[in-house]
């Protein structure tokens, strides 16, 4: 999550996960975050986010709206994580 905050932009949360989820932004839990959070970091384009929703989906139980957050979640991290290693 802070690292998916931090790429997203949200810095003033850098390195408190649970200032993050408190402020209410928590894309893992909600559809629109997840969403603008995808959109924002031009996600979708990449070729991390479809096997992840897949193999996240057939771990939950077929759950797919919380395969696609928890991919667009991680991928953000990901991004996040380069952007600090820059």
């Amino acid at each position: 999550m802070e690292l998916a905050a931090f790429a997203s932009g949200y810095n003033k949360f850098e390195g408190h996960a649970i200032q993050i989820i408190d402020s209410g932004w928590n894309p893992l839990f909600d559809d629109g975050y997840a969403l603008r959070l995808a959109v924002k970091m031009d996600i979708f384009s990449s070729a991390y986010i479809h096997p992840n929703i897949a193999m996240e989906a057939h771990r939950n139980g077929g759950d797919w709206l919380s395969a696609t957050r928890r991919a667009i979640v991680e991928s953000a991290a990901e991004i996040g994580r380069q952007m600090k290693g820059a």
